[in-house]
C-alpha cells in the first residue's frame, strides 16, 4: 500500500496561507512598502514555501489508485481550511495593524 504525505503537505499549504494572508492584512494598511519587496514576499519567499504541486500530484496519485474519497477529501480540506487561513491570516493583521 502505496504512503502519501498528505497531512504534512496540508500544514505547508495552510501555513503558507495563513502567512500570505497576513501580509496582504499588512501591505493593505498605512505601511509605505515597495511593490517589489511585497511581490517578493508573497509570491517569492511563499511561493518557494508552498507545495501547491505537491498537493496536486498526491491528489493525482490517490485518484490514480483508486482513492477517490482520499482525493476528494484532500481537495476540499486543502482548499477550505486554506481559503480559511488566509481570511483568519488577513483578519489578525486588520487587528494587530490597525488596518
Amino acid at each position: 500500500m502505496p504512503s502519501y504525505p498528505i497531512p504534512g503537505t496540508l500544514v505547508v499549504n495552510v501555513t503558507a496561507c495563513f502567512a500570505i494572508g497576513l501580509l496582504a492584512g499588512f501591505f493593505a494598511g498605512p505601511q509605505l512598502i515597495r511593490e517589489e519587496y511585497r511581490m517578493g514576499l508573497t509570491i517569492g519567499v511563499l511561493g518557494g514555501y508552498s507545495t501547491f504541486s505537491t498537493f496536486g500530484l498526491e491528489t493525482f496519485n490517490l485518484g490514480n489508485d483508486g482513492e477517490f474519497g482520499l482525493a476528494a477529501l484532500n481537495m476540499l480540506l486543502s482548499c477550505g481550511i486554506g481559503l480559511a487561513a488566509v481570511w483568519i491570516g488577513y483578519r489578525l493583521a486588520e487587528h494587530w495593524f490597525g488596518v
